[in-house]
């Protein structure tokens, strides 16, 4: 991925690599249409709406594959595999398997649980369904993002270890008083599971009776969802949808925000997973609204390092927003925890020892 460009799950990985590669001989295969500016990568470029063309690419790319495996095949060498596994990466996962590489599945989501599948998405899911059925075949051991996948995972008998997310150590956001506005932010998808229609909504309601907030939101969208999205944000101007922005950008956008917004869904799509945002946000020191959805409620505590929304519930969203706001004081010092919070148990460092650790394990079973 281009480091302009990178969505949520790939900085996760990427975090991964940058930990590894100090100890390690580390080399990354990405098949990605934004193509990729690091020198480690082998970037296979494709439409980002997938066609029948790229069909005739995939033995291009694969005989690239084994090639790069072949080279790089060595006694204790593993092949890890990011979020679902496509068609592109089938036949590479069985030669990886007959070389002899120790296979790691990163699962960060349940796709089975989600609604708002496209057709080549469907299909993509068939296969990773299948790859996932008969996972104990072929990998040597699974990373999960959360308790219930950790729990549906741990049936096959593998090693599993359970990694939310990690992040770079970020410099600390210090705000100048009086506040004439007060910015939420938001950054992700707009699909269902990610309950920013919730969120507008509850905005609206809190617009209404105070004038100095505004409410920025950005990513990429598409779909039902997002277009219900946009009808409900078009006639507030204290709301501006600012897009897909380059990382720079909208880590610019962050700093200037003074509340963080998480606002998922409770459906068995966003349970299953976990917020990669969750940990970037908490990172600067920005106080966090989120729901209590998957393990946030195990992992934070409400006024303590967080501040806890219920899901799909836009007036508990709406009064959550009304109490950071008039009590922004305190905020900035829950704020602060949950910085700290995010230091201790999300840092590069950290997880990448408990991923190098996984691994070893792996290798002495």
């Amino acid at each position: 991925m281009n480091e302009n460009f990178l969505s949520a799950g790939s900085k996760r990985v990427l975090n991964q690599v940058k930990y590894l590669q100090n100890k390690h001989n580390v080399f990354v295969i990405t098949f990605s249409s934004w193509g990729s500016s690091y020198s480690f990568n082998l970037n296979f470029q494709t439409n980002e709406q997938k066609s029948l063309f790229d069909l005739f690419r995939y033995p291009i790319y694969w005989i690239s594959f084994f090639w790069n495996l072949i080279k790089r095949k060595k006694s204790e060498n593993y092949l890890l595999l990011e979020s679902n596994v496509e068609i592109y990466a089938v036949f590479p996962v069985f030669f990886a398997k007959l070389l002899g590489y120790k296979i790691i599945h990163d699962v960060v989501e349940d796709f089975s649980h989600q609604s708002d599948l496209s057709r080549n998405q469907k299909l993509s899911l068939t296969i990773d369904k299948w790859f996932k059925k008969n996972i104990s075949k072929y990998c040597s051991g699974v990373i999960v993002i959360s308790e219930n996948l950790d729990r549906k995972y741990k049936r096959f008998d593998l090693p599993i270890i359970k990694i939310y997310n990690s992040v770079e150590k970020q410099d600390y956001n210090h705000f100048i008083y009086p506040i004439e506005t007060f910015n939420f932010f938001y950054s992700g998808s707009f699909g269902p599971k990610d309950g920013v229609l919730d969120l507008i909504e509850a905005f609206n309601l809190l617009s209404k009776k105070t004038d100095n907030i505004h409410l920025y939101l950005t990513g990429k969208g598409h779909g039902q969802c997002f277009n219900e999205c946009l009808d409900k944000m078009e006639n507030n101007k204290k709301i501006t949808y600012m897009g897909f922005l380059p990382e720079n950008e909208m880590i610019s956008c962050l700093k200037k925000s003074h509340v963080l917004c998480i606002t998922r869904s409770n459906s068995a799509f966003a349970n299953n997973g976990f917020p990669f945002k969750l940990a970037e946000y908490l990172s600067f020191g920005i106080p966090v609204l989120t729901t209590t959805v998957s393990d946030i409620p195990f992992l934070l505590k409400n006024n303590e390092n967080a501040f806890f929304a219920v899901p799909e519930s836009v007036n508990s969203i709406a009064e959550t927003m009304e109490k950071i706001i008039f009590n922004y004081a305190k905020a900035i010092e829950i704020g602060k925890r949950g910085r700290l919070f995010c230091l201790e148990n999300f840092s590069i460092e950290k997880i990448g020892l408990e991923l190098e650790g996984f691994m070893e394990r792996i290798i002495r079973k």
